[in-house]
């Protein structure tokens, strides 16, 4: 194996797949390369495409472990799933104006892989460039609509990222598990965040949720431990469940008006938070929105507020006092308990009801 590998074999590559090449010539006349044609051709180093090339099919040169640059034609307008996937030598990739779609894991596993920059393509496949653990820096050019779903999943390299004005959605789990991750810049144009984007980003400090943000859904920012603070505009509409599950080190957020309700678990978790200000226009406070913010020590609610549901404040031990609006019909089963300090409580005529355990374990206030 180690003679072979150390021989130099050229190809001119037209239709026929030869067997142990280390480098390729694509002929100009060449308008594909076919699915797997050099799928795990491990002593495969060099490779040169040709302008005139259309497509890399799927798994064109998956897993051919030797590879350690390419430049991608600007003819090529796709490069099709896992085209790339598992080629650990990889350090360099030009994608060039004119791409339209990466498929889906295209760049996957490319462990060398260091920089990056993604032209305006239309379809950005789920897993583009997850697990490209040595990939530092990453340019999104304006153009580009969307970011698709674990497009940069552990990408455990990463320290920042500027998302054009251009891009209208982050997709599920588009950036999670990128442990590295510091900085984000979001831009006016971004509508929404899916679910789980920034999940267990776990060194991001701060976000800027920028003006026309409409939508941040289930755990977009779960478990990002040292987020600090959160400030909401007023486009927001919904914040889906778990959103900023265990952010342990939050300490503001400011809510924005037109929100309507805190979904389930929203805050759970958020251990360093202490105050919160409920916007004007929420009506319905989760199950467990904020259960064990154990520093939450002071909470302002507004006439409007209808519902605090189920455990809402639960363990919320340095909470000591709370007023509630005339508004309030119903405070869920166990909505206070555990609220070891609570001292007073402010009830209001128009209390319908108060359901059971609403404030069990509540020392401070039943002595």
């Amino acid at each position: 194996m180690a003679a072979r590998s150390s021989k130099r074999v050229e190809f001119v590559y037209r239709d026929r797949i030869p067997q142990d090449v280390t480098h390729l010539r694509v002929h100009p006349t060449a308008k594909m390369i076919a699915y797997s044609a050099f799928a795990h051709s491990l002593n495969l180093i060099d490779v040169q495409l040709n302008e005139g090339l259309e497509c890399i099919s799927d798994r064109a040169f998956y897993h051919c472990k030797s590879l350690k640059s390419i430049e991608i034609p600007s003819t090529v307008i796709v490069i099709g799933d896992d085209a790339f996937a598992g080629c650990t030598k990889l350090t360099k990739v030009d994608l060039r104006e004119g791409l339209d779609g990466i498929g889906e894991g295209a760049f996957s596993h490319c462990a060398s892989l260091r920089r990056i920059v993604i032209p305006p393509i239309h379809d950005f496949g789920c897993g583009a460039f997850a697990s490209c653990t040595k990939l530092f820096k990453v340019e999104l050019c304006e153009g580009l609509n969307n970011i698709g779903e674990k497009a940069f999943s552990s990408c455990t390299s990463l320290r920042r990222i500027t998302i054009p004005s251009t891009v209208r959605s982050i997709g599920k789990e588009a950036f999670s598990q990128c442990t590295n991750l510091v900085n984000v810049e979001l831009s006016n144009g971004l509508v929404n965040i899916k679910q789980s984007a920034f999940a267990k980003c776990t060194s991001l400090k701060s976000i800027n949720v920028p003006f026309g943000l409409m939508t941040i859904e289930t755990s977009a920012f779960q478990s990002c431990l040292a987020l600090e603070h959160l400030q909401l505009p007023t486009t927001v509409k919904s914040i889906g469940t778990h959103a900023f599950y265990d952010c342990e080190k939050l300490v503001s957020v400011e809510l924005n008006e037109g929100l309507i309700r805190i979904e389930d678990l929203t805050f759970t978790g958020c251990k360093s938070l202490r105050f919160i200000r409920c916007p004007k226009s929420l009506e319905i406070i989760g199950f467990k929105a904020f259960y064990r913010c154990e520093q939450l020590r002071n909470v302002e609610l507004f006439e409007g507020l209808v519902e605090i549901e189920y455990a809402a404040f639960e363990q919320c031990t340095s909470l000591e006092h709370i007023t509630f609006p005339s508004t309030l019909r119903c405070i869920g089963n166990g909505a206070f308990q555990g609220c070891t300090n609570l001292i007073t409580v402010g009830l209001q005529e128009g209390l319908e009801k108060v359901d059971f355990k609403a404030f069990k374990g509540c020392a401070s206030l039943l002595g």
